[in-house]
């Protein structure tokens, strides 16, 4: 293949010119964007449904408590990371974060018993319904991010426990 190449001195500083100017307009373009900072667009927008349904202050005043609602038929690992990202954007100026992941309604607690003093002192009748779906927990904190995967029944030998700092195998 031969190499173009311009005769006129004034043509050849201007394409180097025009180049230049091309390369920082998409080097913008992807700052802007977040491609550059390692995002992809999927998260912008998620193939997958969910619904902040709590977010509340941690106990300690800097952190948060959230509780989420998502789809049973999208619970995946591959969308709980997506969802890890996407809550790390939303709390970006939030030292750590708890995010509690139901995929059944039943599972989340009524405004009733969310606003109760305490959980452990909510003495009205357990549902019945609950604990029969996955669901997942993903803690971030400055020292690690990990994401708890638990499968019906419930209870900690259903616990997978995944360190979000590493990539995922293939």
């Amino acid at each position: 293949m031969k190499k173009l190449r311009c005769k006129d001195p004034i043509s050849e500083t201007s394409l180097k010119a025009i180049t230049l100017l091309v390369t920082i307009g998409v080097f913008y373009l992807f700052v802007q964007t977040g491609t550059a900072k390692g995002t992809s667009q999927i998260f912008a927008h998620p193939v997958f449904r969910y619904a902040i349904i709590y977010n509340d202050r941690g106990m300690d005043g800097s952190s948060r408590d959230i509780t989420i609602l998502m789809d049973p038929s999208e619970f995946s690992e591959a969308n709980l990371r997506i969802l890890f990202v996407l809550l790390g954007q939303r709390f970006k100026n939030t030292p750590s974060f708890n995010a509690y992941i139901e995929t059944s309604l039943q599972d989340i607690d009524t405004p009733e018993q969310h606003e109760a003093p305490g959980y452990s002192e909510y003495n009205g009748p357990g549902n019945p319904k609950a604990g029969k779906t996955p669901y997942a927990t993903i803690r971030h904190s400055p020292k690690s991010d990990t994401l708890y995967i638990f499968q019906p029944p419930r209870g900690a030998e259903s616990k997978r426990k995944i360190d979000l700092g590493v990539p995922p195998a293939n």
